[in-house]
């Protein structure tokens, strides 16, 4: 539940995500180049879902308050994966 709390806390505030290593669309693409902005509770516990689902599925995903942390997260998972 902490990860949830997290998104939770973020309702207003821009958040990055780590690309993901399968093709996807190009709203993906979007949010992880530009960020987007948790609208609401309903908002942040889709975020959460899509995260844990992501991650159950293989693809790790994750949000991050900074763009250099996601893409941090990104450098690490690809070489972690290779």
């Amino acid at each position: 539940m902490k990860r949830l709390n997290w998104f939770k806390s973020k309702i207003g505030q821009r958040l990055y995500r780590n690309k993901i290593n399968i093709d996807c669309c190009k709203h993906c693409d979007k949010v992880a180049r530009n960020g987007l902005v948790v609208n609401d509770d309903m908002h942040a516990n889709y975020l959460f879902d899509m995260e844990m689902e992501y991650n159950h599925c293989g693809h790790p995903l994750m949000y991050f308050e900074t763009q250099k942390q996601a893409m941090n997260f990104e450098w690490y998972t690809k070489r972690s994966y290779k």
